[in-house]
């Protein structure tokens, strides 16, 4: 499939991504969330900048760059909130219009409101609500997002879930619809990252454990 995007803006935002992020496959993440968006498969996606990141570019840059792309962005500091971290990063949320790319933040600080700074959950009912709508702002399939939120604790450290999420690349798929979630997304998201993206493809085609089509 051939998609009417600038490919030449996609490199040049590809390109400023790879030079402000510490680690290509960070980097490769971020892009392949921002191709996500523009070919039509995500509504939205949000991508981080740690400090030291942050200090190297210009905020007025990175609009513009998102802009040329027809795309709007809403960035809000986010303080890490594990016990043991302390660095501070910057939330970038991507959609093609605000109003999306609030909603996400919105249900981020919903979902992080839910937990305390050891990710233990004390509100399921709001962290659930969270989820979904997370799950949904970013284009994942029904059945994986349904399948992630009824997930208990005998199934999160099984050997089969783990084996799952080493073959597959952007969230956590369900064991019942496997292959059927990555027909829909992954594939269609790979396809779109090999036409757009030369530097995030070759760097997420490294990891030969997951599959690539």
């Amino acid at each position: 499939m051939s998609y009417d995007i600038d490919k030449d803006k996609v490199k040049v935002l590809e390109d400023f991504i790879f030079l402000h992020k510490k680690k290509p496959g960070a980097a490769a993440s971020s892009v392949a969330s921002v191709i996500g968006v523009l070919v039509g498969l995500k509504p939205s996606a949000v991508i981080d900048f740690n400090s030291d990141e942050c200090l190297k570019f210009d905020e007025w840059e990175i609009i513009e760059l998102f802009g040329n792309l027809g795309l709007k962005i809403l960035a809000f500091k986010h303080k890490n909130s594990g016990i043991h971290m302390t660095d501070k990063t910057v939330d970038v949320f991507i959609s093609r219009n605000q109003e999306t790319a609030y909603k996400l933040h919105c249900e981020f600080e919903k979902l992080w409101s839910s937990m305390d700074a050891l990710a233990q959950i004390y509100d399921q009912k709001k962290w659930e609500s969270a989820t979904r709508e997370i799950g949904h702002l970013l284009g994942y399939p029904d059945t994986a997002i349904e399948s992630f939120v009824n997930l208990n604790d005998e199934e999160l450290n099984s050997d089969e879930r783990i084996a799952r999420m080493e073959r597959n690349r952007y969230f956590a798929h369900s064991a019942e619809h496997e292959e059927e979630e990555r027909e829909t997304y992954d594939y269609v998201l790979n396809r779109a990252i090999n036409e757009l993206a030369p530097k995030t493809t070759e760097i997420l085609k490294q990891n030969t454990t997951a599959s690539w089509v």
